[in-house]
């Protein structure tokens, strides 16, 4: 079928590149290729998506609540709201054809760069202009990121696991989830930063079993329909939406959205090198860059995290889960 072909393709020309690549340079780890910049351009495109879809349903709340009108209908009547849910499997596509192109460390990285557009989304839901330091850590974000991706050059292993490889791997990032969901309802005052960085998790969970789907979509619906990460990625997903809106609700906005940008790429690291088999660069020279690369975009996601934005958003959000009085709705949208 279709899918079957592109990959083969992207396959084929993928591996004439490394081994170019490889006899050109005597061993050392491959260039950049067409694939992988095509990978992170989809890659961008669905995490604009993602931030889309929410910056949508977060309006479509905020014009109901101004209008008065409580409770789900008036919500999920508006064009606003239905828009943002058409987004999401817009978005999901987006991610899925990223994965054909590009290996997982590359894709989730750059996924997960939403936070960069969720600022000047949060300023069109709250009606307020950008600042200077909201586009200088946006800037940091996306210079630290594409820094990262080319120093590191992660390289495609396999494109599919036996489900036997992905226990440990998934063991591991459901523990570290475990204790942060304990430790966030232990201390309230932190919960939104914990809870946020298990919603990381859970998105990098989405992300590596969206790939192995990639991978049994070249065989056909029958193959998709049978396969086990079929059904284990449609439960992973719905338990992502869930927590998702429990960190949101948890308290602020902007510290749940910082640590599920820092914690998705991590986790996602492990999955692309125990499952996956993915390499990167080798070289102490690329390794120094790497992670000067990813403290920059540390510090560009801390600086977004305090984007007045953000925390404008974050308050109006407040304000229409709790149903307090015109203080919050006087900064909502009007119809």
């Amino acid at each position: 079928n279709r899918i079957g072909r592109i990959r083969h393709r992207v396959i084929a020309g993928r591996s004439n590149e490394t081994g170019e690549a490889k006899a050109g340079a005597h061993g050392r780890h491959r260039p950049m290729t067409g694939s992988d910049l095509l990978s992170m351009a989809l890659g961008l495109a669905a995490a604009a998506a993602f931030t889309s879809s929410f910056a949508l349903q977060q309006r479509a709340n905020l014009v109901a609540m101004a209008s008065g009108r409580r409770g789900a209908t008036p919500v999920v009547r508006r064009r606003e709201w239905i828009a943002g849910m058409v987004m999401q499997p817009v978005a999901f596509g987006l991610q899925a054809a990223a994965l054909v192109f590009g290996p997982l460390a590359l894709v989730i990285p750059t996924v997960a760069t939403q936070l960069v557009f969720m600022v000047p989304a949060g300023a069109w839901v709250v009606r307020r202009r950008p600042e200077m330091g909201d586009v200088a850590g946006g800037a940091a974000v996306l210079v630290g990121v594409v820094a990262f991706v080319v120093a590191s050059q992660p390289e495609a292993g396999r494109d599919s696991a036996p489900p036997g490889d992905w226990v440990l791997p998934t063991l591991a990032v459901l523990g570290v989830w475990t204790v942060l969901f304990l430790l966030g309802r232990s201390f309230p005052a932190y919960r939104a930063s914990l809870w946020g960085a298990g919603v990381g998790i859970w998105g990098a969970i989405v992300g590596a079993f969206a790939k192995q789907l990639v991978a049994t979509a070249s065989d056909g619906l029958g193959a998709v329909l049978s396969s086990w990460a079929t059904w284990f990625l449609l439960l992973v997903g719905v338990t992502n939406v869930v927590w998702s809106n429990l960190a949101l609700r948890s308290g602020r906005l902007s510290s749940a959205l910082s640590t599920m940008a820092s914690l998705t790429p991590v986790a996602a690291l492990l999955y692309s090198v125990t499952v996956f088999e993915e390499t990167f660069d080798p070289r102490p020279a690329a390794l120094i860059v790497t992670l000067a690369g990813a403290a920059v975009a540390a510090a560009g996601v801390v600086s977004l995290a305090r984007s007045p934005s953000l925390l404008s958003l974050g308050a109006a959000s407040a304000g229409h889960r709790s149903g307090d009085g015109p203080a919050e709705a006087s900064s909502a949208p009007k119809a």
